[in-house]
């Protein structure tokens, strides 16, 4: 079996670790669940995006890349 570096959804999903953190942050598991989709949805439409320009400036701004919070 090759070793992933990077967890998927489903893992983190599943995880009793993430859900006990996720649960002591105040999370419902429904709305941790919802929001993990939410998260993977866009990452997934930021990669399509970045698949289309084949020369992509990845070097911006860190604050730039940040989340809100």
């Amino acid at each position: 079996m090759a070793k992933r570096e990077e967890m998927t959804l489903a893992d983190v999903l599943t995880d009793p670790f993430i859900l006990a953190l996720a649960k002591a942050d105040g999370w419902s598991r429904h709305a941790f669940t919802e929001e993990m989709h939410a998260a993977s949805d866009a990452l997934r439409s930021r990669d399509l995006d970045r698949a289309r320009v084949p020369f992509f400036n990845t070097k911006v701004n860190a604050s730039a890349q940040c989340c809100a919070w």
